[in-house]
């Protein structure tokens, strides 16, 4: 009987002091977080450190132990850089201007070598490239954390990235691609949509003299012609209505073959591409009708077909369906 007896008081005791552990580590645990909120580092790398050997094998050891070794790998100067980053990243967006971040770079200048200020000079870059929408000014900043010692191999790449956009923004398409090349990350879609950009100066204006090229033409060759009923009546005849639909199955096809990017795209291609296929069918009902020279008839179908492939580009380039379909077709 008192074996038995015995035996239960240890298995109580056991049970008792193992929830006393559980309450000490998760006590300790809140007053980590507790601290890490009010930036007092070094007392929350304390508390982190007692609750990751109170109870070393629960999952908030696990935890404690992995905060207390980011803190451990943050603390050069007395964890004073990493209270400055801290209280930039904890800024609201619409706080974040560039008296700010000016300021910032100039702390930054001063911190020691380390982890906190190779972030820090990941911040800055950001802060100038998306918040402040500066991109000369976000060169600067991530050619300076791409140089930075002790960058890793992921945070390299993301800066290569940042730069090569900020690059782009400003227009230097064949040197932002150069980047992601020689980093090995012309692989990616951003690749892809900087190959797309590179051609949107030339292409958007050559789209829209085309569109307008044929629409001008087309009144011109009609004339008052446009204007009979004989004419609109021959231009949406069954047979004429097959053809554009036909016509019109063809980009279709090509958003069939890939994502909804493409079809997002085609949401404003298709309206404008059947636009101008209505116009194209009208114009040719007036000139069939006044038997012009085979040289305006040739030289409108020539129009047309510039037009339309002007419509799909325009459609798509508004919609951000280009690059889906320039990777589905293999052409970036």
């Amino acid at each position: 009987m008192i074996p038995r007896l015995v035996a239960w008081l240890t298995l109580a005791l056991g049970l008792m002091a193992g929830h006393a552990r559980a309450e000490t580590q998760t006590d300790l645990v809140r007053a980590a977080e507790r601290a890490e909120r009010a930036l007092r580092f070094r007392e929350a790398l304390g508390a982190w450190r007692e609750a990751a050997s109170a109870e070393p094998g629960t999952r908030l050891g696990a935890r404690a132990r992995a905060r207390a070794e980011y803190l451990a790998a943050r603390q050069e100067g007395d964890f004073a850089p990493l209270v400055a980053l801290e209280q930039m990243r904890r800024r609201p967006q619409g706080e974040v201007r560039a008296p700010l971040v000016e300021a910032f770079t100039e702390e930054v200048e001063a911190m020691p070598r380390g982890r906190v200020r190779v972030e820090a000079r990941g911040v800055v870059a950001e802060a100038w490239l998306r918040s402040l929408k500066e991109p000369r000014r976000a060169v600067t900043a991530f050619e300076a954390w791409i140089a930075e010692p002790g960058i890793e191999s992921g945070e390299e790449k993301l800066a290569v990235l940042g730069l090569a956009q900020a690059r782009a923004e400003l227009g230097e398409y064949s040197a932002s691609f150069e980047l992601l090349r020689e980093a090995g990350l012309d692989r990616l879609i951003v690749a892809s949509r900087l190959r797309v950009a590179s051609v949107r100066g030339w292409a958007t204006p050559l789209a829209i003299a085309a569109i307008a090229g044929f629409i001008a033409a087309g009144l011109w060759l009609g004339g008052r012609r446009l204007l009979r009923r004989a004419t609109w009546t021959r231009a949406f005849a069954p047979a004429r209505l097959a053809v554009g639909a036909w016509a019109l199955g063809v980009p279709l096809a090509l958003a069939w073959l890939h994502r909804y990017e493409t079809w997002r795209g085609l949401s404003l291609a298709l309206p404008l591409m059947a636009a101008l296929l209505a116009g194209a069918s009208v114009f040719g009902a007036a000139l069939g009708a006044a038997a012009p020279p085979r040289r305006y008839g040739l030289g409108l179908s020539v129009l047309g077909v510039a037009a339309q492939v002007g419509a799909f580009y325009l459609g798509l380039d508004s919609r951000d369906g280009l690059v889906p379909l320039a990777l589905a077709l293999r052409l970036v």
